[in-house]
């Protein structure tokens, strides 16, 4: 089996926020790792990426092992997480739970902006502008109109009340 996506992504040290390290080539075996090193939720601000050559399941477990070796008072988290030597490892983020919060918001994307004269990127964006700017001065249209009205009426009301004082008088 091959690796196709990779990712890019923060981790937080020790599950701290406050002090992120940015990963890149992570693929969800790694992932998984990572979790298990540091914490459940620590790896966030996940953007998958395929991956620059296909890269075969079976030679993912030794760049792991020899990435993240055992040491003197802790087996390899590699075989924490993977206890079984000939167990198949994730070959896509499917495989993986992956919570909405770890992935990256899209609002951090960076969309490329239209240049002059070409049509914008986001054209229901631009469209919902339009109508909302359009509806706006609907509104302040309707409201001046209105505002005219009163002003004809309360202008109508004080001329008969004058003419009605001139008969009385």
């Amino acid at each position: 089996m091959l690796l196709k996506n990779l990712a890019k992504c923060e981790v937080a040290l020790g599950g701290d926020r406050e002090e992120t390290v940015p990963q890149s080539g992570v693929s969800p075996a790694e992932f998984l790792i990572l979790q298990e090193i540091h914490g459940a939720g620590s790896v966030f601000n996940l953007e998958f990426t395929p991956a620059a050559e296909d890269l075969p399941v079976n030679l993912e477990r030794e760049r792991l092992l020899e990435k993240y070796p055992a040491r003197t008072d802790k087996p390899s988290p590699v075989a924490i997480v993977f206890p079984d030597k000939f167990a198949q490892l994730p070959s896509s983020f499917k495989e993986c739970e992956i919570l909405d919060e770890q992935l990256k918001p899209l609002s951090r994307v960076k969309v490329p902006q239209a240049s002059a004269g070409q049509e914008p990127t986001n054209t229901k964006s631009a469209e919902r502008k339009t109508k909302q700017t359009a509806s706006r001065s609907k509104r302040t249209a309707a409201g001046e109109k209105k505002a005219a009205e009163d002003t004809d009426k309360a202008a109508s009301t004080a001329t008969k009340a004058g003419e009605g004082a001139n008969v009385l008088s």
